[in-house]
């Protein structure tokens, strides 16, 4: 089991990432709140949960895959 100081420093570490990263991106209100909330439950902006990749093989960052996921759900329901 990790130890709180672990934990703490992971956290400061992400929360490091998240500032810059949205520092340096746009991003609409909801985005925002959305990848606040993925980093705020522990994980990279970096990462994201649908393993999705860009065309060099590399993670996308979350708010891409997030972007990528709904259009991919818009296109989708297009079609029905």
């Amino acid at each position: 089991m990790p130890s709180k100081k672990l934990n703490k420093q992971w956290m400061e570490f992400i929360l490091m990432e998240l500032h810059e990263f949205e520092e340096r991106i746009p991003m609409t209100p909801t985005e925002k709140r959305e990848v606040r909330k993925w980093v705020r439950n522990g994980n990279r902006v970096c990462e994201n949960p649908w393993y999705y990749y860009y065309d060099n093989c590399s993670e996308m960052n979350y708010l891409d895959a997030l972007r990528c996921d709904e259009e991919l759900i818009n296109k989708m329901t297009e079609k029905m």
